[in-house]
């Protein structure tokens, strides 16, 4: 039991504040600040016998890891300790089988980039990887790397929803 979980030497941190309130100004919602740290522990899957079956289990590549929530809390997931690692670090994250970056289920984890085509509509993206479709702005990509993020905003705290046209999702990387 830990709060940071590992890859090999890569470390992540999850984080559980409470849940911060939204502030609307002339109907928009206003972009707030990431929430206060507040780890909390995560435990092995593969060290649970109990856990269900259905949960991935770790390997010498990835790791897998389970943790309590709770109602009315935020999360966001601190990947700052990659900075440690000597080698360029792409980071590709699952939470329960969904990637936060779009939305998606996933059922195995790779780098996927999105130049020229949704990937849901397989139609052609207007301006910025706008797609007509989903009315959504594409990330650039399925992940977040330590080259394309200034050192220090290594982190995710929200999830895209496919759902709403606004999201919570402040992903600090360059395109």
């Amino acid at each position: 039991m830990s709060s940071t979980m590992k890859v090999k030497e890569l470390s992540t941190v999850l984080h559980i504040p409470k849940k911060l309130n939204t502030i609307m100004q002339n109907g928009k919602e206003i972009a707030q600040q990431l929430p206060m740290c507040n780890p909390v522990e995560s435990y092995v899957v593969d060290e649970y016998p109990a856990c269900p079956q259905m949960w991935v289990n770790g390997s010498s590549l990835a790791s897998s890891y389970f943790l309590p929530v709770e109602e009315g809390r935020g999360l966001w997931l601190d990947f700052n300790g990659c900075w440690d690692s000597e080698y360029d670090v792409a980071i590709v994250v699952s939470v329960q089988g969904v990637n936060p970056l779009t939305g998606q289920k996933t059922d195995e984890l790779r780098l996927e980039q999105y130049k020229d085509k949704c990937p849901i509509h397989n139609v052609s993206f207007k301006q910025d990887r706008f797609c007509p479709e989903c009315k959504f702005k594409w990330s650039a990509q399925n992940y977040i790397t330590t080259t394309s993020t200034p050192e220090g905003y290594l982190w995710i705290d929200g999830f895209r929803n496919p759902n709403v046209l606004f999201v919570n999702m402040y992903l600090h990387q360059k395109n």
